[in-house]
């Protein structure tokens, strides 16, 4: 299946469409999000559209990504709100899919512990000097610099399937 996602508030500078199978849970899909948007699984996460709510630990390791269509991820307690669209499914006929993958995308990702607010304002700083002058740290490292407008595609695939282990790893998720 082919999803759109983006972060809700910044849809046109931070976005992915990923291939995922159709027949894999919902937690299936949130370690693919929180690890091509640059997450390190700090915080829960839920799916919900309109009122109906999935919880980390109830409906996300049952429902398949088949039976949603559009729907959103809160992350953080809802600091971060991804938009999720399905844009269309898999062809099955002799075809073995390898995925998830990204097939497209725009900007770096989220930071922990930012919310949308101050990651909008850091995105918009960025914009209007021409250059971003926001330093993070990650994991263990020392400060980077964080330029919401570099994203390597082919980086983000090579070590996607690692990054989605360690995610799954970290909140125990199966699939």
């Amino acid at each position: 299946m082919t999803i759109k996602v983006s972060v809700n508030g910044l849809d046109q500078k931070i976005w992915r469409i990923i291939e995922i199978d159709e027949d894999k849970v919902l937690n299936d899909l949130a370690a693919t999000i929180l690890a091509t948007f640059n997450s390190l699984a700090t915080h829960s996460y839920e799916f919900y559209r309109y009122n109906w709510s999935y919880g980390i630990l109830l409906n996300s390791e049952r429902t398949k990504i088949k039976d949603i269509n559009d729907v959103n991820m809160s992350y953080d307690d809802g600091s971060i709100t991804f938009n999720i669209s399905c844009i269309s499914e898999l062809r099955k006929a002799n075809y073995h899919f390898e995925g998830p993958f990204i097939v497209a995308g725009e900007g770096a990702g989220i930071l922990e512990d930012v919310n949308i607010n101050e990651l909008m304002k850091i995105v918009n700083k960025t914009d209007g000097l021409g250059y971003s002058d926001f330093n993070y740290s990650e994991k263990y490292n020392t400060n980077k610099k964080f330029d919401y407008r570099t994203y390597d595609i082919e980086e983000d695939n090579r070590t996607l399937k690692e990054r989605i282990n360690y995610i799954k790893e970290s909140y125990k998720v199966s699939s």
